[in-house]
């Protein structure tokens, strides 16, 4: 039978592929990633709260927030391995949010009694068909440490193997991060996620919560290049007109409201403090949401250069403080890659587990 061919889990399959630990591979405790989505070209029609790009208004319509609440995820790739001619990586990931409060400071939404959002994770690149190779789609390396696949396929990009295995990383944490926003939504606390802003089903955008994604990338121009002037002299704590635009070319009942928003002001570094607020709408509702998402726009476009500085330390300007704080406190909760990388070795070696190990 099939079935008796099979191997017992991942584990065993590695041990028969001539697998290895990546001797050379070392990963920095930071997670880095770029997103480059399908960029959908703009019209001038598609700008609704002002006719004219040149001119920025000098003072914005609403007040800014006295709460905010911040979601980020944050992954730490502990060990590279070598499979045949494959990359998997094992990566432990994290999720949660913080909320900043006017005069009060930080409170996370997780403690050592409720840890965060969490997921050990085996990536893949689909094409493997690891899943058909073993019963239980996971590697466990005792301690009660168990790391599960994650298969991703490589798209319409081509990805090495490498950046494969880690879009299935980064697939995990998108989930999470998902999660953790999908609970804060009764908060009626502005919700600003980091990074760009992913479909919930069904989509949502609640008066006065969002949620809202803030993306660091804004070199990437979501905008006719004819505006790039008037975007690189936009003064600090002021925000570009909002543009509106379908959020796939698959999904033309769902947009994608976005503005770009200046957080410090150099001359010498045109594009430093630039960032992106970005919505996600349901296309019959957006007449009705427009006064809504200027209100949200604005109140965020005030805030938060107050939550940055400018010097470098941490990808800042544009990495804010409380996201700053709150992967500092999620990375508590990752094993040390040292740590991991030798249940590994005596995983892919069959040698005597540590003791304690399969303990809960």
């Amino acid at each position: 039978m099939e079935e008796d061919r099979k191997h017992r889990d991942i584990g065993a399959l590695l041990r028969g592929g001539f697998a290895q630990v990546d001797h050379w591979y070392t990963e920095d405790e930071a997670f880095f990633h770029r997103e480059v989505g399908e960029d959908i070209p703009l019209a001038p029609r598609d700008l609704w709260e002002s006719e004219e790009w040149r001119e920025f208004p000098e003072d914005l319509s609403f007040p800014g927030f006295d709460r905010v609440c911040f979601v980020d995820g944050k992954a730490r790739i502990h060990v590279r391995i070598l499979y045949r001619t494959a990359v998997l990586l094992l990566a432990e990931v994290a999720a949660s949010w913080v909320q900043w409060e006017r005069g009060r400071g930080l409170s996370f939404g997780f403690s050592p009694s409720s840890p965060p959002s969490f997921a050990r994770v085996l990536g893949a690149g689909e094409e493997l068909a690891l899943r058909v190779l073993v019963e239980h789609p996971e590697i466990d390396l005792g301690m009660g440490m168990v790391f599960r696949l994650e298969e991703t396929r490589r798209g319409a990009r081509i990805f090495a193997d490498t950046e494969v295995a880690r879009q299935a990383v980064l697939n995990v944490m998108q989930r999470l991060e998902r999660e953790e926003v999908r609970r804060l939504l009764d908060r009626r606390v502005p919700v600003v996620k980091d990074g760009t802003i992913h479909l919930i089903d069904p989509p949502t955008f609640i008066p006065g919560v969002g949620p809202c994604g803030l993306v660091k990338g804004a070199e990437e121009l979501r905008l006719p290049r004819e505006w790039l002037e008037s975007l690189l002299r936009l003064p600090r704590g002021r925000r570009t007109p909002a543009v509106v635009g379908f959020l796939r070319q698959d999904r033309t009942d769902v947009l994608r409201v976005f503005s770009y928003v200046r957080l410090v002001e150099d001359p010498a570094f045109p594009w430093k403090g630039l960032v992106r607020l970005e919505v996600v709408v349901p296309g019959e509702q957006f007449p009705a949401l427009r006064p809504d998402i200027t209100r949200l726009f604005d109140g965020l476009a005030q805030v938060l250069p107050e939550l940055t500085g400018d010097y470098p330390w941490r990808r800042l300007p544009e990495n804010l403080f409380p996201i700053i704080a709150l992967e500092e406190r999620l990375a508590q909760h990752f094993a040390p890659s040292g740590f991991v990388r030798e249940l590994v070795q005596r995983v892919l070696w069959e040698k005597k587990p540590l003791a304690g190990a399969g303990a809960p």
